[in-house]
């Protein structure tokens, strides 16, 4: 987003959305049973946040409260296998009622509320298992809405444990690339001799690194600054010809929490500051030299790693002093 008050970079890893018809829900089955009616469907109007039509929903309990009580409509053929799942949609209200529904496959688990006339949102729900099918609509016996009306738009079922920025699908399922933000030849930028570097980010706490780094294509020579695979742990590195020179680990979990991390490096002097505080200090050490920047990944052959929030990431060819690094890193 390029915002003014809080512009962020989200580089996001490769996903697939498993449903193969995100946008056409005409192509859905649409389930009744007990009591419950087949739901409704219509074309609407033009989606207001992107391309595309969306459609409305109408489905209808009819008063029936047992879990045999179902309306809803479904898109099979997702996967063979049960896996974690990441379930989202966009969503709207359309009435003056609350409305309480389910998107995935469980009646309980996959369960949410809109406000009453609730303007359009994207409703995710992250965790729980889900294989072959996908549900939207009302289950009796869990304590949903009897009568629904609503909009829906851009349905995604994605392998992983949160889901990341929809990627519409038009009869197959879709596969979107692994974001990398790099930038090679870029020398004349990096500090040789010394230099610092400053990353300004958010990230979530999967079992995936997070980085900025300058690079020479290799982790032989390496400077980086970012977040461990679990714990949200921040980190400090710095390795030249294949020899570690600088490295510190944080002890406090920070994962979904904004970062001010920077690493500051010459000769025999180095130091590691965190959200205004000093937390890594060593007096002995080389300085890599270094053509490449990478924003999230790990280093220059990999994509990036996690959905991460980049607000700022600088890179200075002078050691700021400690005074400047508290300054620059205090939230």
């Amino acid at each position: 987003t390029t915002g003014v008050a809080n512009p962020y970079l989200l580089l996001e890893p490769s996903r697939t959305n498993l449903i193969s018809q995100s946008e056409y829900f005409g192509a859905w089955y649409n389930i009744s049973q007990g009591t419950g009616s087949a739901p409704t469907l219509s074309i609407g109007g033009d989606f207001p946040l992107g391309d595309g039509k969306y459609y409305n929903l109408q489905c209808d309990l009819n008063g029936g409260n047992t879990s045999n009580d179902r309306s809803y409509i479904s898109k099979t053929g997702l996967n063979a296998t049960q896996f974690t799942a990441a379930k989202s949609i966009w969503i709207k209200n359309n009435s003056a009622s609350e409305a309480v529904l389910f998107i995935g496959i469980n009646f309980t688990a996959d369960k949410f509320t809109l406000a009453p006339n609730a303007d359009w949102q994207r409703i995710t729900i992250e965790g729980g298992v889900i294989n072959s099918e996908f549900r939207i609509g009302l289950g009796g016996g869990a304590s949903q809405s009897n009568t629904i009306d609503v909009s829906i738009f851009g349905a995604q079922c994605e392998a992983g444990s949160y889901a990341t920025s929809y990627i519409p699908t038009y009869s197959v399922s879709a596969t979107r690339a692994g974001d990398n933000c790099s930038k090679t030849n870029a020398s004349d930028v990096i500090g040789q001799t010394e230099g610092t570097i400053y990353w300004n980010f958010k990230s979530d706490n999967t079992s995936l690194y997070k980085r900025f780094a300058l690079s020479d294509g290799t982790t032989n020579n390496w400077i980086f600054v970012g977040m461990e695979q679990t714990g949200g742990l921040v980190r400090g590195y710095i390795r030249n010809n294949g020899s570690i020179q600088f490295t510190y680990t944080g002890s406090e979990n920070l994962a979904n929490t904004r970062v001010k991390i920077a690493l500051a490096y010459k000769e025999n002097d180095f130091a590691l500051y965190v959200n205004g505080s000093l937390i890594g200090v060593d007096n002995s050490g080389t300085i890599p030299l270094c053509d490449r920047i990478d924003i999230g990944s790990q280093n220059a052959t990999w994509n990036i790693s996690a959905s991460t929030e980049t607000y700022q990431a600088e890179v200075y060819k002078e050691r700021l002093t400690n005074a400047e690094l508290a300054t620059l890193t205090t939230i």
